[in-house]
């Protein structure tokens, strides 16, 4: 498969991403490496932080209710979308 100069070079960026800044969680049993972002949710119904984590996989299909343990704590996946091709995940 042809790639072009841009995704190849955002491969790398996100091997690199994965490789420095990622860390684990398990998902569904499953170890993914993961980078955590934290949003402010004053836009949803409730005020506060949200744990968001990005998913460098290529075979994860989020769902709603996924068991995750996080840096020792148990969450379930509450909401999920794309980002920049991979998924994003908000556990609670």
């Amino acid at each position: 498969m042809m790639t072009t100069p841009f995704e190849q070079l955002s491969a790398r960026m996100d091997k690199v991403t994965a490789e420095r800044m990622s860390k684990q969680a398990v998902i569904e049993g499953e170890t993914y490496q993961v980078v955590e972002e934290t949003q402010s949710l004053e836009m949803a119904a409730l005020n506060g932080e949200g744990i968001v984590l990005v998913v460098f996989s290529d075979t994860y299909i989020p769902r709603r209710q996924h068991a995750v343990t996080w840096k020792g704590q148990e969450y379930v996946v509450t909401e999920h979308r794309r980002f920049n091709g991979k998924p994003l995940i908000r556990i609670e």
